[in-house]
Order: C-alpha cells, then structure tokens, then sequence
C-alpha cells in the first residue's frame, strides 16, 4: 500500500478497542446512573448547531477557528459541530422553554469537537463530554449540588481521597479588579482573569507581556502581582482564612457580598455531606467561558496538571440567545481526561469482558443439534448470564475450547448426540478443570455454583 493510500485516525480522534471500550462505557454508566441519582433526566441535542447559534455565545470556543466547520451547499444554513453540550441545552431551552417544568435537571452524555489540534493527554478533535445542568433556579442550593455530584462521581469511581473540587465566583472575581482600581476596560479585566487563571501552570510575571498588551501600565501591574502573592499564599487555606485575606485586601460592600454568598454555597456544601477536604474556596480561579455569570468549579487530581471537570453559573446564556430569563448551572467530565488520570494513578475497575459461557457447537450440520445448543444458550440468557454461540466455520471441539479459553470465557457447554439423546448437557469449568454432565436445569444450578464461588 502506497503512502497516499494508508488508512488513519483524523488527528485528535482514536480507536478504543475491547477492555478500552468496556471501561469507557463502565464510567459512563457510572455519571449516568449518578445524575439520575440526584434527579437528572436526560435531553439528547444534534451533534450539529448553526453557527449563529455556536457565535453568539462568546468565549474562546466560539471563535470560529476553534470549532468545526460544515462545508456549505446551496440553500444551506451555515452550520458547524457542537463544541460543548451547555450551548445547545441553552437553544433548546430557548425553543421549548414552556415544555420543561423547572427546576430543570438535565444530563447530556455525547460526543463534542474542538478544533484545537491533535490529542495530548486526555485532550481531543473529538471527546465524549458529560454534562449535567439545572435551569430555571438561581438557589445555592444547584451550585452546591455540583460539588455534591462530582464527589460522589469520582468516590465511586475509585478517586479516594486523591481530588479536590475549587470553586470561586465570577462576581467575586470582578469585585476584587474593580475594588484594585487600575482597569479602564473589559479587556484589562479579561487579562487579569486571564493570569490569574493561569497561575497552575505559570508564574505571574510570565503574564506581563498580555497585561501590558491590555494597556495597563507597569507601575499598576507591579502592584497587581504584589496583590496576587497574597492571594496566592491564601490558595487552599480553610475558607474563614481566605475570606478574611481578601475582605483586608479589598474593603468593598461588592466583594464582601460575593464573599457571603460563597459562604452560603460552602455551607450547603457541607450540608450534602461532602467533606472539606474534597472542596476549597479557590480565590484566582476563573474559567475560560465568557458565559459564567456566578459561581465557577474545577476539579483537580492531586500531582497532575490539568482539571478533570469544570463548569459554572451561566444565567444570562439562555436569554442572550432569545430565550427567556432563566437562571442556570452545571459543569462537565471530559470522558477521556478522566480515563487518562485513572490511568496514571493506576486506577483500574475491575472490568470483566468476557461472557460467562461459551456454547459449542458440536455438528453445524446436525440441525437437531444445533437446534438444542441454540436452546440451551436461550436459556442461560434468560437466567442474566452472558453467553456466546460459537458462530465460526466448522471446528473441532478441541480449537472451539481454545476459542474460549484464549477469551478468558471459563464456562463450556456441549451438546452432542449423547446429549442429545440422553436430554443432557455437558458443561466444563476451564479454570478448575471439572466436567458434569446433567439435565439442563440441574446444569443451570452448577454453572451458577461455578461462577459465584
């Protein structure tokens, strides 16, 4: 095959095979069954929106050289790949809003794009997002649910006491740049939050050439950084010590109401049951989506770089698209980023692939025979047991074994003339070498007794 015919992957999208499969759709169960635990149901939307509906959101995502474009036909609306699932939640809203009854809870569980390159770790074209979102409610009690879920998602998932989820509030966020007095622009404001957001990764001064940018000046910037070390000291202290750092730094009515309201969210916190060292008040996060209006959550995993969920208030989203006035929060797993952190902290799900038993077939050209294995297998199906038919072209019975041992599959079922003529079947436990036979019923009570002791 030539260079310019060899198949491949498009860049930023896999393949997952097998136990990969298997444990992609084990975690996803996992957050389903966990959203609905706590009252979610679930909205599917079109992996296709149309580009007013992806633009008029703002933010880096919405620009139009990060999401995936549709090649455009005649008569054809401009369209492109949906890059998140909060913005078409928000147009369905927008449509169907007098079709919900809010509070709305609802989890999405699907596929999203982002044009922003080839794979690294656990980032992708193309990932499987789960998102899960309450409209209709401006409470702290749908901010602290968040944490809720995201600890009991990831306590199940086998995290321990490895994570931690921060929150912070956009409000917050702006009250203490207001109260520093050295903006004159959104765009001075967006590149303080902006280095303040990337302080995980990077040393402040590292962010002076995009304030300077900004058109703040060096004096003001300088005493920016000083203010951000004292921020930066407070990062992951108890929240009375944070609250108090920052009500000294910045002595405004603004910023002590956003400090109130933070508290009223970390008490409900604490009132779903979730313990203190799974969460922190996290005063210089602020996530990238122009959208956040309120509250804002991350979680982290500790000694990795990099979050494994995210989300915020978003209360305007609904409405800047036509819709009505609707209050809104969630946040989101990337399906990949957390495999890719379970992985490197050698969390490993006991996943078992395999099928419980494996049915021989003894003649393919005996239908009498096959008729009865065919039965057999119904009937183990039937009991909750997963069982495989042998479906290839005529073998022996020695390589049909091989089959299922190479499988890991540690049930055989036999049935040949004997059998058949005796009403019987013959099962072989693979992995302690035992062979019976007996009626199918009394059959039915062994395999059970094998594979449950």
């Amino acid at each position: 095959m030539s260079e310019e015919q060899k198949v491949g992957n498009f860049r930023g999208t896999a393949d997952f095979l097998g136990k990969q499969a298997k444990l992609r759709l084990e975690v996803m169960l996992i957050m389903r069954r966990a959203f609905e635990r706590f009252g979610f149901e679930p909205l599917e939307t079109p992996e296709i929106e149309l580009k007013k509906v992806l633009q008029g959101t703002g933010g880096d995502e919405a620009e139009s050289s990060k999401y995936f474009k549709l090649v455009k036909y005649v008569d054809m609306a401009e369209a492109g790949l949906r890059f998140d699932h909060t913005v078409p939640l928000a147009r369905a809203i927008t449509m169907h809003w007098n079709q919900f009854i809010t509070p709305y809870k609802r989890y999405a569980i699907g596929p999203v794009f982002r044009n922003e390159g080839g794979a690294g770790a656990g980032r992708w074209s193309r990932f499987i997002q789960c998102d899960f979102d309450t409209v209709g409610s401006a409470s702290p009690v749908v901010d602290a649910e968040i944490v809720a879920i995201n600890y009991s998602i990831l306590t199940e998932l086998g995290f321990g006491n490895q994570f931690i989820t921060r929150l912070n509030d956009r409000r917050l966020l702006n009250a203490m740049v207001s109260a520093m007095g050295i903006t004159s622009s959104s765009d001075q404001v967006v590149a303080i939050l902006r280095s303040w957001d990337k302080l995980d990764r990077t040393e402040m001064r590292k962010c002076r050439k995009d304030l300077l940018r900004s058109g703040l000046c060096k004096n003001d910037i300088y005493y920016l950084e000083d203010v951000t070390r004292q921020l930066v000291a407070v990062c992951g202290q108890p929240t009375e010590q944070v609250v108090a750092v920052i009500n000294s730094l910045f002595p405004t009515e603004d910023v002590a109401k956003a400090l109130g309201d933070i508290e009223v969210i970390t008490g409900y916190i604490d009132s779903f049951g979730v313990p203190k060292s799974a969460y922190q008040f996290w005063p210089l996060l602020s996530r990238g989506l122009a959208y956040y209006t309120g509250p804002i959550f991350e979680t982290v995993v500790n000694g990795i770089s990099g979050s494994i969920s995210g989300g915020g208030r978003f209360d305007k989203l609904i409405a800047n698209m036509g819709g009505p006035d609707m209050a809104a929060s969630g946040s989101s797993f990337g399906l990949e980023r957390v495999i890719a952190v379970m992985e490197e902290l050698g969390i490993s799900p006991n996943l078992n692939l395999a099928s419980d038993v494996f049915v021989t077939l003894f003649d393919l050209g005996n239908q009498d025979l096959c008729e009865a294995s065919f039965a057999f297998a119904t009937k183990l199906r039937l009991t909750g047991y997963k069982v495989e038919v042998y479906t290839g072209d005529a073998q022996s019975l020695g390589k049909q074994l091989n089959i299922a041992s190479r499988k890991g599959i540690p049930i055989v079922v036999i049935i040949g003339p004997e059998e058949l003529n005796s009403g019987q079947v013959t099962i072989k436990n693979l992995k302690e070498g035992a062979q019976e036979r007996l009626s199918p019923d009394k059959a039915v009570e062994i395999i059970n007794w094998w594979l449950n002791t």
